[in-house]
């Protein structure tokens, strides 16, 4: 940051003009090119400094052509009905000219809000700092709840998102099971084809030789018939001829 910078800041929050603890001239001149007085007419009260402080912080740059020291707080003066209507004005603009989303979670919008909100804290607390404190307390609790819910809604996210991971792993897995029993079911059914092929053959091959064996066996029936007939022929010759 640098001094330019720092004096046509744009952020809601509204700031004192910056000032160089190490260098009081350099305050002055600064003061009287912005046309404030040469010194703060009445001081900031302490405990109003303390509470704004504590959730804007004062910062501090170092000018990079001297080397100058500036720091700059965030102003303790209390705001009038004019500066809410500016400050109104200024959150719608930034809403547009930035396109924060209207609805549902926008980091964008969220952003504003919360710088808008310290603000409106400054200025509360101007007036009264025990408001301001109280004030910082409610936004503190829910800056934790919103925190918490922000917690569980990543941690259910991280599990839907594993458990569908784990889901698509297992669908996968049963994809390839239910692919690789599919081809195993067609090598049955081409093997139980080719198996009744087998078979078929094997019968056919089977009928074909038992009606060989059974031909064959018939011929030597037939043949042995034929030689028992001749040689009981032959036995009646030979016993049908006299005796000498």
């Amino acid at each position: 940051m640098t001094l330019e910078q720092a004096i046509a800041d744009d952020s809601f929050v509204r700031w004192d003009c910056p000032f160089a603890p190490q260098d009081q001239r350099k305050t002055r001149k600064l003061r009287q090119r912005l046309g404030h007085p040469p010194q703060e007419v009445q001081p900031p009260s302490q405990q109003v400094l303390d509470v704004v402080q504590r959730f804007i912080p004062s910062r501090e740059w170092t000018e990079p052509s001297d080397g100058t020291l500036w720091r700059q707080n965030a102003s303790t003066e209390s705001a009038s009905r004019l500066d809410s209507v500016m400050l109104q004005e200024m959150l719608d603009r930034k809403l547009f000219d930035e396109r924060a989303r209207a609805t549902g979670v926008c980091p964008i919008r969220q952003r504003l809000y919360r710088e808008c909100f310290d603000e409106l804290l400054r200025q509360v607390a101007a007036e009264s700092p025990e408001r301001g404190i109280l004030l910082l307390k409610v936004r503190h609790e829910r800056e934790c709840t919103i925190s918490a819910y922000r917690e569980i809604l990543e941690s259910r996210s991280g599990y839907a998102f594993r458990t569908a991971l784990k889901g698509d792993k297992d669908t996968y897995i049963m994809q390839t099971r239910i692919a690789e029993l599919k081809r195993r079911k067609q090598q049955l059914i081409e093997e139980e084809e080719r198996l009744k092929d087998e078979e078929k053959q094997v019968r056919a091959e089977g009928e074909e030789q038992n009606r060989d064996d059974e031909k064959r066996r018939k011929d030597e029936l037939g043949q042995l018939l034929k030689e028992a007939q001749l040689k009981k022929a032959q036995l009646e010759a030979i016993t049908a001829l006299p005796r000498k």
